[in-house]
C-alpha cells in the first residue's frame, strides 16, 4: 500500500512538470513571434528586408579597377581580340540554333547571360531594355556590330545610328567624339527613371564594322563609366 502512494505520488509530479514545461514553451514562442504577421510564421515565409531575400541586391560587385588597359585581360575570338578589366569576367550564352547569341563583359561573375542570350540586339539605345539592374554595384556591358556600309559612309553609319538612339528614346543625350578622322566615335547617355537604369553606349565606326558597346548599370553608378567603354572598344580588333 506504501509503494502504490509513492508510486501515485511521483506521477502526480511528473504530470505537473510535463504540463509547466509545455505551458512555458507555447508562451515564449508567442512572445518570439510577436508583432510577425501570421501568415507569414504559418507559411514559414521570410521577413521583407531579410539578408536572404536582399542577398543579391546587396551583393558588392568590383567597380574600382586598374585602368592601365596593359594590365588588363585579353579575350581572344575567331573574328577578334578584345581587352577588358581584370577585375571583371568575359560571359558568353549558350550557341545553339534559333537561339540568340550574345557575349558580354561584366562585374557579376553569375550573371545569367543565357536569361538575356538577346541582349546583344538590344545593345542600341533604347526603351525596350531587356535587362533590369537595381544592384547600385553591378555593371553588363554588351556588344553589337554590324556592317558600316548597311548605311553607306562611315559617316553615314555614325548619323544614323545617333539617329536612331534619339528616335528611340527623346530623353537621350549624345556626344560625338570624332566625326572626321577614322575611327569616328561618340557616346550616348539616357536614364530611365521608372526602373532607376542607366545606358551607356559608345559608339567606334571604321572603313568596315560599326561597333556599339552598351553598358547597363544603375543611375548612381557611373564612376569611369565612359572612359572604361572608350577603352575597351579602342582595344577591339577585328580580324578581317
Amino acid at each position: 500500500m506504501k509503494n502504490k502512494s509513492i508510486i501515485i505520488l511521483i506521477s502526480t509530479i511528473l504530470l505537473i512538470l510535463i504540463t509547466g514545461a509545455g505551458f512555458w514553451i507555447v508562451k515564449n514562442k508567442e512572445i518570439g513571434n510577436k508583432g510577425v504577421p501570421q501568415e507569414k510564421i504559418e507559411n514559414n515565409i521570410v521577413a521583407e528586408g531579410s539578408p536572404q531575400q536582399n542577398q543579391e541586391e546587396n551583393q558588392k560587385f568590383v567597380v574600382d579597377i586598374d585602368l592601365n588597359v596593359d594590365n588588363w585581360q585579353t579575350k581572344e575570338t575567331e573574328f577578334f581580340t578584345i581587352k577588358f578589366p581584370k577585375e571583371w569576367y568575359w560571359l558568353e550564352s549558350s550557341h545553339l540554333e534559333r537561339e540568340g547569341y550574345s557575349k558580354v563583359i561584366t562585374n557579376n561573375p553569375v550573371f545569367d547571360i543565357n536569361k538575356h542570350a538577346d541582349i546583344g540586339i538590344f545593345s542600341d539605345i533604347g526603351p525596350n531594355s531587356p535587362l533590369i539592374i537595381s544592384n547600385n554595384t553591378e555593371i553588363v556591358i554588351s556588344e553589337k556590330g554590324k556592317s558600316t556600309s548597311d548605311a553607306g559612309s562611315p559617316l553615314d553609319s555614325l548619323n544614323s545610328t545617333l539617329s536612331l538612339a534619339k528616335e528611340n528614346n527623346p530623353s537621350v543625350y549624345c556626344t560625338v567624339v570624332e566625326d572626321r578622322i577614322l575611327p569616328l566615335r561618340a557616346y550616348c547617355t539616357t536614364i530611365f527613371n521608372d526602373s532607376g537604369m542607366r545606358q551607356q553606349s559608345y559608339y567606334i565606326i571604321n572603313e568596315e564594322i560599326a561597333l556599339t558597346f552598351t553598358a547597363w548599370t544603375t543611375q548612381k553608378n557611373s564612376k569611369n563609366l565612359i572612359e572604361v567603354l572608350e577603352k575597351i572598344a579602342e582595344s577591339y580588333s577585328y580580324k578581317s
